[in-house]
């Protein structure tokens, strides 16, 4: 029988401050990610060339095919078959989960690295169209291994609830493999290909077990066997998991087909651009959401109360955060468009517009998606994403003779509205969840902005511009004051850490022995 009880205000805000300082780690990990990827395909690109660089893509692209289907999703499964264990104070199913997601994660890494290293020539033939591969992609199953080993320990983190230290196992791996990979090519050009994927996958496992170390999570003496029953559980969602990650690449793939009959590769280039565009902020946010959230919500499933404020607060943060982002990118699309490809993609600028709205829409229903993942309702959750991807591709395919490539970001806002509206039916019923007045709040603020914003796109270029900038602002400043005022953050509070920045800083800067004062000597 789902539980009906009427939410009652945070005692604290406590949520509010660990889901802001969750994201800004993580958010600030996942951008420094960005910029060290950039100067290493700058790197890649001036040692490799064209050549060097198609087939370090082949590579990685293979050996990321086989490190997916070979985790079978555990690192989502283990770590919300650990946080709820945990969350209920059952350490020895939590000691249990842990012995068998570490078994897994080396018999998966062992018999993922052993097909890839054993069809070497078949793969090299089907990828490439010769055996000449053979050799270099049988060497890279060691980066099977190595991967499936490195998410079981960052889960391990993930589940103490240390971001920090997974924000350092995000930035060390990816420096660390960046600067391996330089050193690589450096010396042996093509060459280097190998040993620099195999020696990145290396350095981030390192990084993740090394802050793996001294988390303190709890050991029950007695249950250090494998568990079938937690395999059962780990095996049964994140196989669902990569079901889904399937149907999502399925769905990418008969979406570009649509357009591409109807409107041709240049279509297609419209549609990618502007997809690429529309989510990158809001990639922070969720990357966050889901490193975070879902370990506190899995184990605070037994507390169905407490449950339904996390999900609250979270939707919260997640819509005020988000919103300045989608409104932001809807003003400035005709200047972004052409600051990340050029003037030839004017048409993909009010594509963009469209689908940075629905990404709103997606804001709203991630937290509700991951209350599913936390209640282990795992069949609603998978059937919510077939009847969401089935929705898209049904609305791309009416309305594409109609509105051509449009067709696609109206397609993402009627998804990401159906997707909304089936999980919190579902999520209610399972835990009696009510909207927060502030999530009415955010949903109100930000579906009046952005319906504003886009009929702006309907004047003269300059005054659309100008009158955006205004509602920019104006949006800007009441999400600031909501997450401030969520969060408990006064405006001497702000005052009074600054200043003693401050102090901490001149202590600093001090001389160790300073001259005695004449006036006083």
């Amino acid at each position: 029988m789902a539980h009906t009880e009427t939410l009652k205000p945070a005692a604290s805000h406590g949520s509010y401050r660990r889901i802001l300082s969750a994201t800004s780690v993580l958010g600030g990990a996942a951008a420094m990610n960005m910029l060290i990827s950039m100067v290493r395909a700058k790197i890649v690109a001036q040692y490799l060339g064209k050549d060097g660089l198609g087939e370090m893509g082949i590579y990685m692209s293979v050996s990321g095919l086989v490190v997916t289907v070979a985790s079978f999703g555990l690192s989502l499964s283990g770590v919300r078959e650990m946080a709820a264990a945990l969350g209920a104070g059952d350490v020895a199913a939590f000691t249990a989960a842990r012995r068998t997601l570490c078994t897994l994660s080396w018999l998966l890494g062992l018999v993922g690295a052993a097909v890839m290293a054993f069809g070497a020539y078949f793969i090299s033939l089907r990828t490439t169209g010769t055996a000449e591969h053979t050799s270099a992609i049988a060497w890279l199953s060691l980066v099977v291994l190595l991967a499936l080993l490195g998410n079981y320990w960052s889960a391990l983190t993930q589940v103490a609830g240390q971001m920090t230290r997974v924000g350092k196992i995000q930035v060390a791996g990816a420096l660390g493999g960046a600067a391996t990979s330089v050193a690589c090519f450096i010396l042996w050009r093509r060459d280097g290909i190998v040993p620099a994927l195999v020696l990145g996958a290396a350095v981030q496992a390192l990084a993740s077990f090394y802050w793996s170390t001294g988390l303190g999570l709890p050991t029950a003496a007695g249950h250090t066997r494998f568990s079938l029953d937690a395999a059962r559980r780990l095996l049964t969602l994140g196989g669902l998991n990569v079901a889904v990650g399937v149907q999502t690449s399925i769905v990418a793939v008969l979406l570009r087909r649509l357009v591409v009959d109807f409107k041709g590769l240049a279509g297609v280039g419209i549609f990618q651009a502007a997809q690429g565009l529309s989510s990158l902020y809001a990639n922070y946010i969720l990357g966050a959401m889901s490193t975070d959230f879902l370990p506190r919500l899995a184990g605070a499933m037994h507390d169905r109360p407490q449950a339904n404020r996390m999900i609250n607060d979270q939707t919260v943060i997640a819509l005020h955060l988000g919103l300045p982002g989608v409104v932001g990118t809807i003003v400035f699309a005709p200047w972004v468009v052409p600051l990340f490809y050029s003037s030839e993609f004017r048409e993909t600028v009010p594509v963009l517009q469209v689908m940075a709205a629905a990404i709103f829409g997606r804001l709203l229903c991630w937290p509700l998606g991951m209350a599913l993942v936390s209640a282990n309702a795992r069949m609603k959750w998978f059937g919510g994403e077939v009847i969401c991807s089935v929705t898209q591709v049904l609305v791309t395919w009416l309305l594409l003779p109609r509105i051509g490539v449009m067709s696609a970001a109206v397609a993402m806002v009627v998804m990401n509205v159906v997707c909304s509206a089936l999980y919190y039916i579902w999520v209610r019923r399972l835990t009696g969840l009510r909207w927060s007045k502030g999530v009415y709040s955010g949903l109100g603020v930000g579906t009046a902005s952005i319906g504003a914003v886009l009929a702006l796109t309907l004047l003269p270029a300059v005054p659309a511009f100008a009158a955006g900038i205004v509602v920019l602002l104006a949006v800007s400043w009441f999400c600031l004051r909501e997450i401030v005022s969520s969060a408990g953050v006064t405006s001497s509070g702000v005052i009074k850490r600054l200043v003693l920045w401050r102090a901490a800083l001149l202590r600093h800067l001090r001389p160790a022995n300073p001259e005695p004062d004449a006036r006083h000597s």
